[in-house]
């Protein structure tokens, strides 16, 4: 993914007695606020915030996120020259990255290994990325809202959103979806 991700994760432990909000960024430094259990530590703003994120990124897992689809889809996928149900028919498989700032087509160049002349135009570094970026490898399917679809295109997700229903490619797989930053990116936009 060319954003940076968000992770917040919210948990208590007993045995060291307290909450703690976990707030970091995928390849980047990790927070860890620590609020003691019956303690009267006042509240930050930054404090409170990561746990507004946490509450709807939550909420919105447990309401909008209906059911783990992949097998289906698979199927669908593999069997069927359906409309609907074509590769071409995810959308966000491949990036686009005609809006793309400079900066974000270099972070992206970056990540794929191209090295580059730092001096292209913004249209020289777009093409680069087309040229050089492969489709997203998607691990599981997901049944979701109609709601969740929209959201989730907007930030680039993939999503099929077809006669039948709507599902989002989730990328990866064998964490719990409760840990997928996804949606508290969706949740920090609600917020701001």
């Amino acid at each position: 993914m060319t954003m940076m991700q968000k992770h917040i994760e919210v948990y208590h432990d007993s045995e060291i007695s307290g909450l703690f909000v976990v707030d970091g960024s995928w390849g980047g430094k990790v927070e860890i606020l620590r609020i003691p259990h019956g303690g009267k530590q006042r509240a930050t703003k930054k404090l409170c915030r990561v746990l507004e994120v946490a509450e709807v990124g939550s909420r919105m897992i447990d309401t909008e996120v209906l059911c783990c689809q992949s097998a289906l889809v698979g199927e669908c996928m593999q069997g069927y020259e359906r409309d609907g149900w074509r590769q071409e028919d995810i959308e966000n498989l491949c990036p686009n990255p005609e809006e793309w700032t400079l900066q974000e087509c270099r972070d992206r160049l970056y990540e794929l290994g191209v090295h580059h002349d730092s001096t292209h135009e913004i249209e020289d570094m777009r093409k680069l990325v087309c040229d050089n970026d492969e489709p997203a490898e998607i691990l599981e399917w997901w049944l979701i809202t109609p709601w969740l679809c929209r959201h989730l295109r907007e930030i680039g997700e993939c999503v099929i959103d077809n006669d039948y229903g709507y599902w989002w490619g989730r990328q990866c797989s064998g964490q719990s979806i409760k840990l997928d930053p996804t949606f508290y990116r969706i949740a920090e936009t609600m917020i701001d």
